[in-house]
């Protein structure tokens, strides 16, 4: 069970269904823009549909479709900031980040895969750019940034590797820049893969240092940052989120517009949130991070487990999370500030 919240919309109070896709095909992630007017969906056959919707009122229709995406399985979709135009970017198992903008042209009638749910032709969208590793590997998440940052997108691939690219110019896409997170002590590279990550959102207290969180298989989690245009990437924490078989599944940076620190949700055998506290910089002049448990929320003997997915909205009070025998689950923060499931909420969801 896949979910996600828009980036700049409410939680809704009722549910609209997609189109049934078929039987064959199997949804491997969605992705809602920040207006939370368009969803893209990457599945098993390859492909990428984008169903929109005018208003919360309106049905999901299939408005654009990307045949043949990839080589191989898609693993993740991801949209860019709207400050960057309509610019969307997928990574495969055929070790390859892709991205991608709509032309505005219809793709035609030739065949039924190019009409839409509603029987019209559907615009096309162009490949802008292909990024890739040297080495032949599946990337396995990909994220664009905050638009503070620049046009830029994080990603991981299964041998445990991270790297962030950077679109030198918005005015030509197919020029990209990269760097690697590198580091002896890095948790992920030996051992297991990395299986997700997440941007650190803009915060009132840091608007210049670009910080991401990483999780792999190995159920560690480690937040790296690289301070100012000039800086390098350095890690600044790790701790064991999830130390239980598969370890992290999905990892979610909690925006934040009051807090004095952090929070970010882990998910995997079980739930948790994590509060990340920032200081002053060390003797090597790199700022120092403490991570610690803020809240267990799903226990790893829960019987939902495996959770698969959280995500949170746009204030950053409520993290909504999917997990086995297709159950949802949404917390809210109290007035106490710890955090509490809203049963209600989800009966709504699944009725």
């Amino acid at each position: 069970l896949k979910l996600c919240f828009a980036r700049s919309v409410t939680m809704p109070t009722s549910h609209r269904w997609l189109p049934t896709l078929p039987e064959s095909e199997r949804v491997h992630d969605i992705a809602l823009d920040h207006s939370g007017g368009r969803l893209a969906i990457c599945t098993s056959s390859h492909r990428i549909s984008i169903y929109s919707a005018p208003s919360e009122s309106a049905p999901w229709v299939e408005t654009g479709r990307i045949d043949e995406a990839h080589a191989a399985p898609i693993c993740r979709v991801s949209w860019a900031h709207p400050d960057y135009g309509s610019l969307l970017a997928s990574c495969s198992e055929d070790g390859t980040v892709a991205i991608w903008t709509p032309t505005g042209r219809a793709s035609g009638r030739k065949s039924g895969s190019l009409l839409g749910s509603a029987g019209d032709s559907l615009p096309s969208w162009s490949l802008r750019a292909s990024l890739s590793w040297e080495l032949s590997v599946a990337i396995v998440d990909v994220c664009f940034s905050p638009p503070v940052h620049g046009c830029k997108v994080a990603a991981c691939s299964a041998q445990g590797d991270v790297r962030v690219f950077e679109c030198m110019s918005s005015f030509d896409l197919r020029k990209w820049d990269h760097e690697d997170l590198e580091s002896i002590a890095h948790p992920l590279s030996t051992g297991g893969a990395v299986a997700t990550l997440d941007w650190r959102g803009a915060s009132l207290h840091d608007s210049e240092n670009e910080t991401l969180v990483v999780a792999g298989r190995t159920g560690q989690l480690a937040i790296w940052e690289k301070s100012g245009r000039r800086g390098r990437w350095a890690e600044v924490a790790s701790v064991d989120a999830h130390p239980e078989a598969d370890g992290v599944q999905d990892v979610a940076w909690c925006p934040n517009l009051w807090r004095s620190y952090e929070i970010i949700a882990t998910c995997g055998a079980g739930a948790a949130l994590w509060r990340a506290d920032f200081t002053n910089v060390d003797s090597e002049f790199r700022r120092v991070c403490k991570v610690q448990l803020l809240e267990t929320l799903v226990s790893s003997t829960d019987d939902t487990c495996p959770v698969w997915r959280c995500s949170w909205n746009l204030t950053g009070t409520m993290l909504a999370l999917s997990s086995d025998r297709q159950a949802l689950s949404v917390w809210k923060s109290t007035a106490s500030q710890s955090w509490k499931r809203d049963e209600e909420m989800v009966a709504r969801s699944i009725v």
